[in-house]
């Protein structure tokens, strides 16, 4: 459950914490991450027809949903993968990343930030994650809003 405070309704472009969760409204809708990570907002598609697609979407009035902003993502410790699957996290360098589709680009997957200025990782070293959940507060209030398993290919 969300209180009225957590959330609010609009474009995607509107999204403007560092993370933001974007529920479906109805089924033309998709449930999407919004991250800020990089500067600009980038939206990763959650679930549809479009799973782990991304595309820059600053400004954007095409796509629509409730905005959940401030959510934080945690990573399954037990599905650590050796892949690059798309939907896949990765934990390299001092950052966490989303292996995504590119918008365009049919055969590429590209590594989207969704998490900076992590403790480093050694260098040259990462971890992947097959499994990851998407939450809401902490402490005693923490929710699970979103959970994420992947098929490793």
């Amino acid at each position: 459950m969300l209180s009225p405070a957590e959330f609010s309704v609009g474009y995607i472009g509107d999204a403007a914490a560092e993370l933001t969760l974007v529920w479906p409204r109805n089924s033309y809708e998709y449930a999407m991450l919004i991250t800020r990570a990089s500067g600009s907002p980038y939206a990763i598609c959650l679930d549809g027809q479009f799973q782990f697609s991304g595309f820059k979407c600053e400004g954007s009035t095409s796509w629509r949903g409730i905005l959940i902003p401030n959510v934080t993502v945690e990573v399954d410790e037990e599905s650590v993968v050796d892949s690059a699957a798309a939907g896949i996290l990765l934990r390299r360098g001092t950052q966490l990343d989303v292996m995504a589709k590119s918008d365009g680009d049919f055969s590429g997957l590209l590594n989207v930030s969704i998490v900076n200025g992590l403790p480093p990782c050694a260098n040259g070293m990462s971890a992947g994650f097959a499994k990851w959940r998407i939450t809401l507060g902490e402490g005693m209030t923490k929710r699970e809003l979103k959970r994420i398993e992947v098929s490793p290919t």
